[in-house]
């Protein structure tokens, strides 16, 4: 709920981040706004943002610190988890290269490579030739 006092803080992050960070918040318990609102808080209170900057600039990674506890046990196992699940996803190419890729190879239209392909095999075929191989 907004306070008369209060300016809503808004940035843009990757969709991916984003639903990451929500089930992240969500496997503590806490709401994405209260947890930033707190993390904000207590870097005014503390005078310190608790974070690292890459050399380039453009990435931001927290300092995390565990502690031993049931709970933390099965947070800790949960956040593996998923940092397996986010680290095969950024393993990937980029959604727009893939896109591009599968077009490319698979595409119908004219220039795509299952086009040209399909081009060489017919020219073969005509001259009684074939584009597959036997195994001697």
């Amino acid at each position: 709920m907004k306070r008369p006092n209060e300016l809503q803080v808004s940035f843009y992050i990757d969709s991916k981040e984003r639903q990451q960070f929500q089930e992240l918040c969500k496997t503590s318990g806490v709401s994405v706004s209260n947890t930033l609102r707190m993390w904000i808080q207590t870097a005014l209170q503390t005078q310190s943002l608790n974070v690292e900057t890459p050399p380039d600039g453009k990435t931001v990674t927290n300092t995390v610190v565990a502690t031993t506890s049931s709970e933390t046990n099965h947070q800790l196992a949960v956040i593996k988890k998923r940092l397996d699940k986010v680290e095969r996803i950024f393993n990937f190419i980029n959604e727009t290269e893939l896109e591009f890729i599968k077009n490319e190879v698979i595409g119908e239209e004219f220039g795509t490579i299952r086009n040209r392909v399909g081009v060489v095999e017919s020219q073969l075929q005509q001259m009684g030739g074939s584009i597959s191989w036997k195994e001697d």
